[in-house]
């Protein structure tokens, strides 16, 4: 009998184990970009996934526009802030034999702070102007923060099987971003919001039986 109830139990476990996959993806979203892992459970056509995200830093360009005063502006200035949280659901449209197409809904959050940089005039370079390149500039450099990011972005997916198990996954889409900031030596005016977009790739790994 012990051994009969071993056996169920295993049986359930490892169809249980089967729903889970693990995929790491890079992507290229409105605050930056980032590398995640994430733990995704399915069933039919219904999957959820949690995970981590590591933010990079990169330079972006400026003066940015209004309408877009945090687009690529998040920068990390310790370990604490490349990390970050990702969840999210997708929903399977189309299943042939080794291609998904799916619709999803993915948040992101991050708190880091945000570097910003504007160039102002400081002198003239001859007695009579006549453009911008006629001045000299200084550089005016702030970081800001930290500042919290929400991400939500909708879109459409595709996952491309290799194997049973191995697969290559790729997302599109787009959405809003809400911002939350916690400097109180800097007063950010304006929207605390921005249309977002997310393009995402990676690869996966669906255990199985």
């Amino acid at each position: 009998m012990r051994h009969l109830l071993s056996g169920f139990f295993l049986m359930i476990g490892f169809s249980a184990f089967a729903q889970f996959s693990l995929e790491s993806n890079f992507n290229v979203v409105h605050i930056g970009r980032n590398q995640n892992i994430l733990a995704k459970y399915q069933w039919n056509k219904f999957s959820l996934n949690a995970g981590i995200k590591y933010n990079f830093n990169k330079l972006a360009s400026f003066p940015q526009s209004q309408t877009h005063f945090f687009k690529k502006t998040f920068w990390a200035i310790d370990f604490i802030e490349h990390i970050g949280a990702e969840m999210g659901f997708d929903f399977n449209i189309l299943e042939k034999e080794s291609i998904d197409l799916f619709g999803f809904y993915q948040v992101q959050v991050t708190k880091s702070h945000i570097r910003h940089e504007v160039y102002y005039a400081s002198f003239p370079l001859n007695p009579d102007p006549q453009s911008q390149y006629d001045y000299a500039y200084a550089l005016n450099l702030n970081y800001i923060g930290p500042i919290w990011a929400f991400e939500n972005n909708l879109g459409i997916g595709m996952r491309a099987y290799f194997s049973k198990s191995f697969y290559f996954s790729t997302k599109i889409g787009g959405g809003i971003a809400f911002y939350k900031n916690l400097d109180k030596n800097n007063i950010l005016i304006g929207n605390l919001w921005e249309l977002s977009e997310m393009v995402s790739f990676g690869l996966g790994w669906k255990f199985l039986k």
